[in-house]
């Protein structure tokens, strides 16, 4: 196209010369014209002749370099060098633009290794996003699980708030967690989760337990002692793909069905490196444990621990505000504070309940005669019987010194005397054995009180209970009264005798034990009388006799008169003096009474003349004071005291007819065995045991 433009031009510009030159006049020669022609035919034979030329050579190379160059625009996958031949301008083009399209290659290499590296960078913070997004996440539950933990002491309350995330934590379907007791060497189930309906938990059952609440013995499972031996997590992501060298070491080689749970997780819950519990989950598909995932197991696992090892720490501090060092029950605090929620509970479902208030009696004497450490060993003592001695669902507790209350849910006036009754007796079957060997009966008073008969607060039912055992404690002791009587309603009825009823209150006043005692001796001396055919008069006289006969101890000390303990020698004769006094007294007082004042004064007097305070003999001795000294005798005899256990009635008995004919008239003695053997066994079982002055009152 370029050739025939030029030669275009060239013809027209040889016409344009010719006319100027040649044409004259305005007209044209022939000669002008055959040159004309002539030229524009050597110029087109030119042209084409050079068109010829260049279509051989620069024209096919400048094709086909614009060719190359085209299909190198349109996306070739690889770069091949133009060549067009020759060394002359287009070959340097061509050159030039090799070089182009290289560096352009080169650049487009770049830029793809870039895009490659770019979306390696972008897959590799998608990942880390997801991983970021992840941690973050456990991070929060972690942080509920921290939020749940330190926001009570009272673990149960604080593993109530965090199912969800523990469940989230282990990724698992369950997740049971278990409180180790150390002393016991057994697991307790604190709470188990589940996926699966509330409350509804597998993994308990697959180790034996009942429920979430069970108790796990270490050596149940190969898998717990190996946990607890290692002190060190297990992890299973598959129960049926382990090794078999971890199936013989975890399962001892046959490993249990798993109720189709895939994958275990055993973590112990360790508190500064020590045992307190254990943490075990389960998931019914395969799981995998990665290194992330098994770090925030173990920073839950230590939250957890840390929260038990509080919580026990807690236990302790509170126990000690409220269990009692020296008995290990609980204080009068704690005591009160339980009085209070059995009233509140009584009061919501009308039901009853009764308390008992307990003292051991002569403890002061006792202290005083045996030192501070034997009275704390009895308090000891005695504790350890009524914490034994109850059902589970009471309550004991140590009220101040020597006393002792109990709480008995559910239990009617009666049920208290029997449970009260029962644990008097098992005191008194076990003595305290003192320094000379000598065996010393541990006797105790109760008194109750229930609820609403007896009131219907805390404060009304302790008023009623302590003044009960006040009662218990006016008739001597080792006694249960359920029912509070007027003080002095055991009033002896002797007509005219005001003066009578002081010395026996002034008695009384001054030692229970002598009132009681007195009392069964009256009674004893009564039925002798009666098969001796006594008048009625004489009988009451001598009633009288037995009540005062050891009116002469107001004299004596109490450290004497209460002494748990042998007497000295120097005691014992101050002792001796108490019958002497006694007669005096009734002389004084009952200037009428010379056969009371008698009796008073010869009944430690004997058969044989060895007696005291006169050393009067046989039949010197009036009938009075040789009646008492066989009933005084036998009522010492079988009765417990605080230096002594008492007889049994044999042995009393047997004592009682050694003594005939030296320490006692013999024929008091045979009447009196008849006496004893006529009375019903029941009765004489009675005696012994004190319930026909003391025992259960008030029923």
């Amino acid at each position: 196209m370029l050739v025939g433009a030029t030669l275009l031009v060239a013809a027209v510009a040889i016409f344009a010369v010719s006319q100027w030159v040649f044409v004259r006049d305005g007209q044209w020669t022939s000669s002008v014209v055959s040159f004309t022609v002539a030229l524009v035919g050597v110029v087109v034979a030119l042209g084409i002749a050079v068109c010829w030329i260049l279509e051989g050579s620069l024209f096919r190379r400048l094709a086909n370099l614009t060719g190359q160059v085209r299909s190198l625009g349109d996306g070739a996958k690889e770069f091949a060098p133009i060549d067009v031949g020759g060394r002359d301008e287009l070959t340097m083009l061509a050159e030039k633009i090799n070089g182009g399209f290289g560096e352009l290659v080169q650049t487009r290499t770049q830029q793809a290794h870039q895009a490659e590296t770019l979306a390696t960078a972008l897959d590799e913070l998608k990942t880390r996003h997801a991983d970021l997004e992840t941690a973050h996440l456990r991070l929060q539950q972690l942080q509920q699980v921290s939020a749940s933990l330190g926001g009570s002491l009272e673990i149960q309350d604080a593993l109530g708030q965090m199912e969800d995330v523990a469940l989230g934590i282990f990724e698992a379907d369950e997740v049971w967690l278990l409180r180790l007791q150390a002393e016991q060497q057994q697991l307790s189930g604190l709470r188990a989760f589940s996926t699966h309906k509330e409350g509804y938990a597998r993994l308990p059952r697959l180790f034996g337990c009942a429920g979430p609440d069970g108790v796990l013995s270490l050596g149940a499972s190969p898998l717990l002692t190996n946990v607890f031996k290692d002190a060190g997590p297990v992890f299973l992501e598959s129960v049926t793909e382990m090794a078999p060298s971890e199936r013989e070491r975890l399962f001892n080689g046959s490993v249990p069905n798993f109720d189709g749970f895939h994958s275990l997780a055993v973590v112990p819950l360790l508190a500064e490196e020590t045992p307190v519990g254990l943490t075990i989950s389960a998931s019914v598909k395969p799981s995998q444990f990665t290194s992330d995932k098994q770090s925030t197991i173990l920073l839950f696992a230590a939250q957890v621990a840390q929260a038990l090892e509080n919580t026990r720490l807690y236990e302790e501090i509170k126990a000690l505000g409220e269990i009692d060092s020296l008995s290990g029950l609980h204080n009068r605090r704690r005591a009160m504070e339980q009085l209070e929620i059995e009233v509140a509970r009584a009061r919501r479902y009308e039901g009853t309940f009764s308390i008992l208030i307990a003292d051991i009696d002569n403890f002061k004497l006792f202290n005083e005669t045996y030192g501070q450490p034997a009275g704390d060993e009895i308090i000891k003592r005695v504790a350890n019987i009524l914490h034994h001695r109850n059902r589970s669902t009471d309550f004991v507790g140590r009220f101040g010194g020597d006393e002792f209350i109990l709480i008995l849910p559910a239990t009617y006036r009666a049920g208290a005397a029997t449970v009260a009754d029962h644990m008097r007796l098992a005191l008194g079957s076990q003595p305290f054995i003192a320094p000379n060997g000598q065996a010393i009966p541990l006797r105790m008073s109760f008194g109750a009180a229930s609820f609403p008969e007896d009131g219907h607060d805390a404060s009304s039912l302790i008023a009623i209970a302590d003044a009960n055992l006040y009662e218990s404690k006016r008739w001597g002791g080792d006694t249960v009264t359920v029912r509070r009587e007027p003080i002095g309603g055991e009033h002896i009825d002797v007509s005219g005798f005001s003066t009578l009823d002081a010395l026996v209150s002034a008695v009384d006043n001054k030692d229970h034990y002598t009132r009681r005692h007195s009392a069964h001796v009256a009674e004893q001396s009564m039925a002798i009388v009666k098969s001796l055919g006594f008048s009625k008069e004489r009988q009451e006289i001598l009633r009288v006799a037995a009540l005062l006969h050891d009116v002469g101890k107001i004299g004596l000390p109490d450290r004497i008169l209460r002494k748990p303990g042998a007497l000295t020698p120097e005691e014992n004769d101050a002792v001796r003096q108490h019958a002497l006094l006694g007669s005096l007294m009734v002389s004084q007082h009952l200037p009428d009474l010379e056969e009371v004042r008698e009796a008073v004064a010869t009944h430690h007097e004997r058969w044989n003349g060895t007696g005291y305070p006169a050393e009067l003999k046989g039949r010197d001795i009036c009938l009075l004071g040789r009646i008492l000294a066989v009933a005084d005798a036998y009522s010492a005899m079988i009765t417990d005291r605080p230096y002594r256990a008492g007889l049994s009635l044999e042995d009393a008995k047997n004592e009682l007819i050694k003594g005939s004919g030296s320490q006692f008239d013999p024929e008091v003695v045979r009447v009196f065995m008849n006496c004893l053997e006529s009375q019903p066994a029941e009765t004489l079982a009675r005696d012994k045991i004190g319930l026909s002055v003391a025992g259960i009152r008030g029923l």
